[in-house]
């Protein structure tokens, strides 16, 4: 019989710093695309209670250390339907309120699938027309 590892808890997880900790290099060293002298970052971000501490970290380094968000751009890849983007239950509401309003983080630079658009329409066809739009 193997032994089962214990699951990460609140107790026993990494603390916040060692999943924050590439953040900082990522944000500052990769050159747009079509402006060699700006830097720019695509992050694709979880929502749930999980990434809570490390979203809690990066506003940390943002307040306290000065990293900036000024040319990130952010997707997430759910959200539940049907759903009003202001809803407390919303993954976009979330997303604003645990990180991009506490960040400098351009609005239309952050992508979360609308739970208010029609079905048809779909997240997978959402995204890549979202991913297809330059910044």
């Amino acid at each position: 019989m193997v032994p089962a590892k214990p699951r990460p808890t609140i107790s026993n997880a990494a603390p916040p710093t060692r999943y924050a900790f590439p953040f900082p290099t990522l944000l500052t060293s990769r050159p747009a695309p079509t402006e060699p002298h700006r830097l720019t970052a695509i992050l694709g971000l979880a929502t749930g209670s999980t990434p809570i501490s490390v979203y809690r970290e990066l506003v940390r380094m943002h307040r306290d250390e000065g990293l900036s968000f000024a040319n990130v751009t952010t997707f997430n890849l759910d959200e539940y339907w049907p759903i009003n983007p202001t809803s407390i239950h919303s993954y976009r509401r979330f997303m604003q309120e645990h990180l991009f309003d506490r960040v400098n983080l351009d609005r239309a630079r952050t992508h979360v699938p609308p739970g208010d658009m029609p079905r048809a329409e779909g997240s997978p066809a959402w995204l890549a027309a979202q991913a297809a739009t330059p910044p």
